[in-house]
């Protein structure tokens, strides 16, 4: 991969960039964010500077760790996974996929949050999407509404997922992408590192300019 041996000789040239869009394969791009990563941040500063979240902790959780100077005075990478939650249109299938990978993945909160996003246009909560139970949304709702029903074999982990949301008083981040975007575009502390990761993004969807690479076989 080209590219990716560009920014990994950029790194090691101390020359890292700020802000990196890698855009692809989710394996694929999840496996190069993760060797960018790792290239930015020496392994034993990982624990503390080396911050991994899916998109769907919101656009203000992923700023707070940016602004937030890192304990130690190695490099700090933020390495954001899903970040095709940021498109004003996404692919329902596409993002209970990603829900469910994440809820079996043992990354419950990611997982909430990534699907109650997608529900809460319809006005759905935690309650709607026990797929399945008395409170839960039917396949035709979800079809009708969100554009995407879950299977049967879906019924399970998305009641699963419903009763933690619910215990936990879990709602989706609000949509405030702008607080993201004037974060980076003021610019990133020193030595600090954004790193996205998206499937698929949409023409004309706005990232400051922000490079992007394309993961490869």
């Amino acid at each position: 991969m080209a590219e990716m041996a560009e920014l990994l000789e950029e790194v090691a040239a101390g020359k890292a960039r700020p802000v990196v869009l890698i855009e692809g394969d989710e394996y694929l791009a999840r496996t190069s964010a993760r060797e960018l990563a790792d290239a930015i941040v020496p392994e034993k500063d990982r624990a503390l500077n080396l911050v991994i979240l899916d998109a769907a902790a919101g656009a203000r959780e992923i700023a707070s760790h940016l602004v937030t100077v890192a304990m130690f005075p190695a490099p700090k990478a933020v390495l954001v996974e899903g970040a095709d939650a940021f498109a004003e249109e996404v692919d329902a299938a596409r993002e209970l996929s990603r829900a469910r990978d994440l809820w079996q993945g043992k990354r419950p909160r990611d997982a909430a949050r990534r699907l109650l996003k997608l529900v809460r246009p319809a006005g759905w909560g935690a309650a709607e999407v026990a797929f399945g139970s008395k409170t839960g949304a039917s396949a035709a709702k979800w079809r009708k509404e969100i554009g995407e029903a879950p299977e049967d074999a879906d019924r399970g982990w998305l009641q699963e997922l419903s009763a933690w949301a619910l215990a936990q008083n879990l709602a989706a981040p609000p949509d405030d992408l702008e607080v993201l975007v004037k974060t980076v575009e003021r610019g990133l502390p020193p030595r600090t590192h954004l790193i996205l990761v998206a499937e698929s993004l949409p023409p004309g969807t706005r990232w400051c300019g922000w490079r992007k690479r394309r993961a490869r076989t």
